[in-house]
């Protein structure tokens, strides 16, 4: 849940370099899975 809560973080507030802390949100996610 943390790595979820920084990225929507760094997701506001670098809107250009949104696709970074995205992908790292979901590979988080599957490797979680």
């Amino acid at each position: 849940a943390t790595t979820d809560l920084k990225n929507e973080c760094t997701t506001r507030h670098t809107g250009t370099s949104a696709s970074a802390p995205l992908a790292a949100g979901i590979l988080a996610l599957a490797l979680q899975v």
